[in-house]
């Protein structure tokens, strides 16, 4: 479902807490699922 989305988006917002390291190192995983999906390298991301 969540590869549905990404398919679908034209740009992406990756929020993480600022008190958690986990969640940040969890934008990397997200960041290249995003990458997989889109199968390219260069997509708008903030």
């Amino acid at each position: 479902m969540r590869d549905q989305y990404m398919r679908g988006g034209e740009g992406f917002l990756c929020v993480f807490a600022v008190n958690s390291a986990k969640s940040f190192e969890e934008i990397k995983q997200y960041r290249e699922q995003i990458k997989r999906v889109k199968d390219a390298d260069d997509i708008p991301m903030v």
